[in-house]
């Protein structure tokens, strides 16, 4: 039977100053006492954290979420692991449902939870519904909470962070791919579906998720990435889920799209 020592929590942090340390703080004191924190951060961050041990492991060659990640696993030594954003926060009772369900449910390797998810756009602190809610409708595949091929290529709202994920499975994988903007989290699970998984969403609220927060990199996408180029990273997204390597593409708008810009 799985144990809480048998999972560490990764907290990617690209950067380091007086707000992310105070939202660091209160996602970092969600985690059980049990399970290792492990920051994986660059370099340059100036990171500092001394109110709880953590592991840190610090990149000298990039700092993009999906870099930080993948270096964060890389040094993992526990059979499962978990992405925790700096801003977001674990429920209380998050480890102990994983635990229980996955006793039942070993064919699974990730594992993911409800996720409230609060928009904090403006000072606000909203509550705007469930996140991966859908998949626990009776019409959306074979099995009732259960993500498979056919529901990813239909549907593609999914929040992974939270959720807990088997430590080889994530390796043979190959991670997430830094040649991809937006969708990168889709194509990791679309290529987890190719290679035979389904991911198991255990019907608890287990995570807190914010949007909106400034600075953050969803903001900086929804900023910056217009329609067009929104639905280019998903149609590569399904593209790059056939093969493990990362490769590296560009954006070309449209005649049309440089004029508008």
């Amino acid at each position: 039977m799985v144990s809480k020592s048998d999972i560490t929590v990764i907290i990617p942090v690209h950067k380091w100053d007086e707000e992310i340390r105070k939202m660091f703080v209160e996602a970092i004191k969600s985690v059980p006492s049990e399970i290792q924190v492990l920051v994986s951060t660059d370099a340059n961050s100036g990171f500092e954290f001394k109110e709880r041990e953590c592991k840190v492991v610090k990149s000298s060659d990039g700092s993009s979420f999906q870099h930080l990640v993948n270096l964060g696993v890389e040094n993992v030594q526990t059979e499962w692991f978990s992405i925790l954003e700096f801003d977001d926060e674990y429920s209380t009772i998050w480890f102990d449902n994983f635990i229980s369900y996955q006793e039942y449910n070993q064919q699974y390797n990730i594992f993911l939870s409800l996720v409230d998810l609060y928009n904090v756009e403006g000072g606000e602190d909203e509550f705007v519904g469930n996140g991966n809610e859908a998949v626990m409708a009776a019409s959306f595949s074979d099995e009732i909470g259960v993500i498979d091929e056919k529901s990813l290529e239909d549907y593609f709202s999914y929040y992974v962070p939270g959720g807990v994920i088997r430590t080889s499975l994530w390796k043979e994988l190959g991670g997430l791919k830094e040649g991809i903007k937006l969708t990168f989290w889709y194509e990791f699970l679309l290529r987890a579906a190719h290679n035979g998984e389904k991911v198991y969403v255990i019907p608890k609220v287990g995570y807190a998720h914010v949007l909106g927060r400034k600075g953050s990199l969803m903001e900086h996408y929804r900023n910056t990435i217009d329609k067009e180029e929104s639905e280019f990273w998903f149609n590569e997204a399904k593209k790059q889920s056939y093969h493990k390597e990362d490769k590296k593409v560009q954006y070309l708008p449209s005649k049309g799209e440089e004029k508008k810009k």
